[in-house]
């Protein structure tokens, strides 16, 4: 606590964030690829999903109905419901009110 109130100490503090910064290793690549971080849908809109065999969809705000093409099953998720498509049929994710996404697909060889 005693370094924030030292004036001298405050001066120095940037040069050594940004030696500390620069000297950091660089993270390695995710075990999967993300699309657009959060995707925002309207309602009535639709997000068209190809191949996507585990891809992963949580939903942050809203409501969404996922349905594969050609299957019979519909899935609802609300926020804090995450989904995890196990079917390669193109996947459609409809926003049933305004609705705040993420889509995550998994990283390909």
């Amino acid at each position: 606590m005693d370094i924030a109130l030292n004036p001298a100490a405050r001066w120095n503090a940037p040069s050594q964030w940004f030696r500390f910064s620069v000297s950091m290793p660089r993270p390695t690549a995710p075990a999967r690829a993300l699309l657009d971080p959060v995707q925002e849908v309207a309602r009535g809109s639709t997000l068209r999903v190809s191949n996507p065999e585990g891809t992963e969809v949580a939903c942050l705000d809203g409501c969404l109905w996922i349905t594969h093409d050609h299957e019979a099953e519909d899935i609802i998720v609300e926020p804090g419901m995450p989904y995890t498509a196990t079917k390669s049929s193109t996947m459609r994710v409809h926003a049933m009110a305004d609705a705040r996404c993420i889509i995550v697909r998994p990283r390909t060889a």
